[in-house]
């Protein structure tokens, strides 16, 4: 009896591909905080502020006058050793006005604002000081000498209460603090002056004498 053997057929299988090895990722660094810039304090200005009404005889020509207005400020910076005329500011308005019965011309008063910037609070008062301690009679005589050959002259009649205020400044501040006027009639003379960075602070209040 014969046996027939069939051959096995035996199905040889491919060697299982390894998984692929995931790449490596750098680590993420971690964000670098970055300090905004601290604003430091530049420095202070000391800002002394008043007025002074005066009779002249011609308010108009007056407060519309560089000359004139130059003669104040000539006047007022003469009152500091650290203050030069260009430092000063200054805002001019007509008070009143009549006819002058010898010149047929309107003569009046006007009012003089002015502002004075110091670079420390003792300089600030010593200003002060030299203004309360001025006479009406002595600061005509003073800005008259300025005003000579101008065709100009004075009568100081009145000096205000003048105020300290003390500006502190930082790097990215601007002077910008303008001198109030009277909103029906005035003319103002000066640069302008600091934003809103702008700390003002009344630091002193004195009478002037009068």
């Amino acid at each position: 009896m014969t046996t027939s053997t069939e051959p096995s057929t035996t199905k040889s299988q491919a060697p299982a591909t390894p998984a692929p090895t995931p790449a490596t990722q750098a680590p993420t660094p971690s964000p670098t905080s970055v300090d905004s810039p601290t604003k430091e304090p530049a420095g202070e200005v000391h800002h002394v502020e008043g007025t002074v009404t005066m009779e002249v005889a011609d308010p108009e020509a007056a407060c519309k006058s560089d000359t004139f207005l130059g003669a104040f400020k000539t006047t007022a910076a003469g009152l500091s050793t650290s203050v030069s005329a260009d430092d000063v500011e200054v805002a001019c308005t007509v008070l009143t006005r009549r006819l002058s019965g010898e010149s047929r011309r309107l003569a009046g008063n006007i009012e003089l604002a002015y502002r004075i910037p110091l670079s420390s609070a003792d300089a600030a008062s010593k200003l002060v000081t030299a203004i309360v301690d001025m006479p009406a009679d002595t600061l005509t005589k003073a800005i008259n000498e300025a005003l000579k050959d101008t065709g100009f002259t004075v009568t100081v009649t009145g000096k205000s209460v003048p105020t300290t205020i003390v500006v502190t400044l930082t790097s990215t501040t601007t002077e910008d603090l303008p001198i109030e006027e009277n909103p029906n009639e005035s003319h103002a003379r000066g640069p302008a002056v600091l934003g809103s960075a702008v700390v003002a602070v009344v630091a002193a209040t004195l009478m002037f004498s009068q």
